[in-house]
């Protein structure tokens, strides 16, 4: 009776201890999304979410079935605060079927001590859409560090709440 109990606490603590590994960092389905972009150039685009305690450095591995022929791209990505969103957009050129499947993805991810740039977008009355369909607006960094050769990808929702893209 004795080696049953502690076979069954063995079990229940290897059960809470990978339990408490799982990784809660992701791309939602419903935010991820494939297109040919204004020049031809096939792009996934979508968000990484971090709901980890503590700030990442995630790898995004996509898979693109094009005509049978799986492509993959591999993209390290800026590091994400706990509780925070990060969006990306990833170009693959090889694409070039007519109708491309972005199959799911993969992330790996470390655990970093670095603190993300305190860089916001300010989504108002100042973002503009261009004729030519590029938008711009205004961008403030709450940080004390000079941010150069910043890069910026939004992900866009409907009126419906819905992502687009």
């Amino acid at each position: 009776m004795k080696k049953l109990v502690v076979l069954l606490g063995t079990v229940l603590a290897l059960s809470i201890m990978i339990g408490s590994v799982h990784a809660e960092v992701f791309i939602p389905k419903n935010e991820f999304r494939g297109y040919y972009d204004q020049y031809g150039i096939y792009t996934a685009v979508g968000v990484v979410r971090n709901l980890e305690n503590q700030t990442i450095i995630p790898t995004v591995m996509i898979h693109v079935n094009d005509s049978n022929q799986i492509i993959s791209q591999e993209f390290i990505m800026s590091s994400i605060e706990p509780g925070a969103d990060l969006p990306f957009k990833i170009k693959v050129p090889e694409v070039n079927g007519s109708n491309p499947i972005l199959e799911s993805s993969q992330i790996k991810f470390t655990t970093t001590e670095h603190t993300p740039t305190k860089i916001q977008v300010i989504y108002d009355k100042t973002l503009i859409k261009h004729p030519d369909g590029h938008t711009s607006g205004y961008i403030i960094n709450n940080g004390t560090a000079t941010g150069n050769n910043v890069v910026v990808f939004a992900a866009i929702y409907g009126k419906d709440g819905k992502f687009m893209k």
